[in-house]
């Protein structure tokens, strides 16, 4: 089964705000400028609102309250503001239980948001390699969407069948997937991004985040394969195969990452991922 294969067997594609798609796809324009930020976001009063409540959250910890998406930009800056939006608008598609992957409600979310702040801190903290923070951060909140997509196939044999692979034959998780499906979760995500017609940097490191390309120039996909072990590492699982995820030695050489940052890390990623889910989650 090839990823087009899969689309058309699910025949739908997970729901996401128009206004989020087009701020992924600024990403790639580098003509693009504060008024097209404006310009989606204004024309989505649910993403709006989403935004504002957020701003006004202990996450952020801003003194003044914000009113306005204006203020908002104005005080967090164009790179700030684009991350949290997007936050806000995969927030409800990320949200989901997926049975096949024993991913429980806001799972994912929460390992696609750490996912993304860690690649964002290396690519801040290593900024000679080229990779804008928020491209990196970006990339790594949708590192993992094809399981949304994958999950409506995975009945219980197949599961079953991908499990006994990782456990009897000690595959990684998405080698296990190809194994049996044909595809994986990283295929099928730069698959549906591309029919979301996101940049092809971005389809790129979410395809490659298994295997990372370590030859790309700027390396966004080691840096999201990275982040996403260290995810995993740091607790933020995203169902059983957390247990099943490798990360490249070669990777960890490249960004050049140390015990200590790791421990760093941790530290910042606890205490605003709890204030974030409480504004984002609050049910």
């Amino acid at each position: 089964m090839t990823a087009s294969e899969v689309m058309v067997k699910v025949g739908k594609l997970p729901p996401i705000a128009p206004a989020a798609l087009q701020l992924i796809r600024l990403l790639g324009q580098e003509e693009s400028d504060r008024s097209d930020i404006l310009t989606c976001l204004k024309h989505d009063p649910a993403l709006t609102a989403g935004l504002l409540r957020l701003c006004n959250s202990a996450a952020l910890g801003l003194k003044d309250p914000v009113v306005s998406v204006d203020q908002a930009l104005l005080l967090l800056g164009h790179r700030r503001l684009h991350e949290l939006v997007l936050q806000v608008a995969l927030g409800d598609s990320l949200s989901v239980p997926l049975p096949g992957y024993a991913i429980e409600a806001r799972t994912l979310w929460r390992h696609s948001v750490v996912t993304a702040r860690i690649a964002e801190q290396l690519a801040e903290r290593q900024p000679e390699h080229g990779v804008a923070p928020d491209v990196a951060f970006t990339a790594g909140l949708l590192h993992d969407v094809g399981k949304l997509v994958l999950a409506d196939i995975l009945d219980p044999p197949r599961v079953e069948a991908i499990r006994c692979l990782v456990h009897q034959e000690d595959l990684d998780r998405s080698e296990a997937e190809r194994r049996i499906l044909g595809v994986d979760h990283a295929e099928v995500g730069a698959e549906l991004l591309r029919r979301w017609n996101i940049p092809p940097f971005l389809v790129h490191a979410v395809q490659a985040h298994h295997q990372p390309c370590l030859r790309c120039q700027p390396p966004l996909c080691s840096v999201t394969h990275l982040a996403d072990g260290l995810a995993h590492v740091l607790g933020a699982n995203a169902g059983w195969e957390s247990l099943a995820t490798r990360v490249n030695p070669a990777a960890e050489r490249l960004w050049q990452l140390e015990a200590t940052e790791v421990e760093a890390l941790l530290l910042d990623l606890a205490e605003h991922l709890n204030s974030l889910e409480k504004t984002l989650n609050p049910r």
